[in-house]
């Protein structure tokens, strides 16, 4: 999970960014700050703060983090990884952590790895279940491919 501000999620008009939408994605160098241990093919759901707190975006690290320490502006913002990154899917009706949880989801998505604080990527995963289990997309070719969290 990323957790990110309108700064970085939304544009001059108050719209959602043009570069997170999957259809019009075309910077391949693009680069989003991430933690040391995020490696190419992570799935991540960018957690986007007031005023939206919610799951916006299903994003895929393209790289394994990389240090940006000669970045002027990451050094400025006390960054010191990223990772290329691609947009996958933006989700039609984003989860909230105000969404209700179902029951224990255990064994539902195998394969999942939590890089960030156990309480928060747990709450992700669920939610992200929960959502897909009601019937928005999968992220590609099944439940399978959405385990990294």
């Amino acid at each position: 999970m990323w957790v990110t501000t309108p700064q970085y999620y939304l544009g001059e008009d108050g719209l959602d960014r043009k570069d997170l939408d999957p259809s019009l994605q075309s910077d391949p160098g693009g680069w989003w700050t991430c933690h040391k241990n995020t490696k190419r093919g992570d799935l991540v759901l960018l957690y986007r703060t007031k005023p939206k707190m919610d799951f916006g975006y299903l994003i895929q690290a393209e790289t394994d983090a990389y240090s940006i320490a000669d970045d002027q502006y990451a050094c400025e913002q006390g960054w010191d990884y990223g990772c290329d990154y691609h947009v996958l899917y933006k989700f039609q009706h984003p989860l909230t952590l105000h969404d209700p949880l179902p029951g224990d989801l255990a064994g539902f998505m195998p394969g999942l790895i939590a890089r960030s604080e156990p309480s928060h990527s747990s709450r992700a995963t669920l939610l992200w279940r929960t959502r897909d289990r009601n019937g928005d997309p999968t992220c590609g070719t099944g439940a399978g491919t959405c385990a990294r969290v």
